[in-house]
C-alpha cells in the first residue's frame, strides 16, 4: 500500500479537530470572562460606596463630627477601591440635618467602564445613606411647656 502524503492524512483524520474547535470558541469564552469580571468590578465598587457612606453616616449619627465621618468613609473607600476610588472620594458629601435631628450623606460618579469600548455609557456607581441622630430626643411637642 502506497503512503499517503502528510496533509492528506491529517485531512482525513481527526487529530486537530479539537485545536480547531479550541481556537474558534476562544474568543467567545474571552468574551465572556471579560463581560463577568468588569460587572463584577461594577457590582464590587458599588457595594465598596454603600458601605462607606454608611459607615461614614454611621460615625457622625453615633456623635462624632462630620470631618471624622468623612475620614471613616474616604478610609474604607481607599481600603476598597485604592485608586479607582478617587472620583468617589471627591464627591462624598455628609450633612447634619438639624430639623429632622439625623444625617445623610452621598457619593456617586460616573465609572468609566471597560464596556464603554463596546458602546455600553459609563456606569453611575453611588449611594446614600440617611440615619437618625443615635441621642435623638424628640422633646416635648410645640407648645407644651
Amino acid at each position: 500500500m502506497p503512503k499517503q502524503p502528510v496533509i492528506q492524512a491529517r485531512a482525513r483524520g481527526e487529530e486537530g479537530q479539537g485545536m480547531v474547535e479550541f481556537l474558534l470558541t476562544l474568543p467567545v469564552w474571552l468574551l465572556l470572562a471579560w463581560l463577568i469580571w468588569s460587572f463584577a468590578l461594577h457590582w464590587w465598587m458599588q457595594v465598596s460606596t454603600a458601605t462607606a457612606v454608611h459607615d461614614g453616616v454611621s460615625v457622625v449619627a453615633q456623635g462624632g463630627g462630620l470631618p471624622e465621618g468623612r475620614q471613616r468613609a474616604q478610609r474604607v473607600l481607599q481600603a476598597a477601591l485604592g485608586t479607582l476610588g478617587d472620583g468617589l472620594q471627591e464627591s462624598l458629601h455628609l450633612q447634619r440635618v438639624a430639623t429632622h435631628r439625623s444625617v445623610y450623606g452621598r457619593a456617586g460618579t460616573a465609572w468609566r467602564s471597560p464596556l464603554r469600548y463596546w458602546g455600553f455609557p459609563d456606569l453611575m456607581v453611588g449611594a446614600s445613606s440617611f440615619q437618625r441622630d443615635e441621642r435623638f430626643y424628640g422633646g416635648a411637642p410645640d407648645g407644651w411647656e
